[in-house]
């Protein structure tokens, strides 16, 4: 149980540091902007969380690094540069 809480904290810090790394002008506004259901899925993360739901917790986080993942790949290619993502397996 631990174990699975410690790789859902370094899946939410691996997200994190991929929204500074990735966001225009790396402030919230813009990834609200840019990626509203990664934003949706980390207020839900948030609200488990406050209720006690780690489980839910935990689901929202993945589901947000997928929705972040998805923005990311949808930027690149309007961008038409590659992007490397990690696997969710590598974390």
């Amino acid at each position: 149980m631990i174990a699975g809480m410690m790789r859902a904290m370094l899946a939410g810090l691996v997200v994190a540091v991929l929204v500074l790394l990735i966001a225009p002008a790396a402030d919230a506004e813009s990834v609200a902007q840019a990626c509203p259901e990664y934003v949706s899925e980390l207020q839900r993360a948030r609200v488990s969380l406050v209720g006690g739901d780690r489980t839910g917790a935990i689901a929202a986080l993945r589901e947000a690094q997928h929705a972040l993942a998805e923005c990311i790949r949808r930027e690149s290619d309007s961008a038409s540069a590659p992007v490397l993502l990690a696997a969710a397996s590598s974390l």
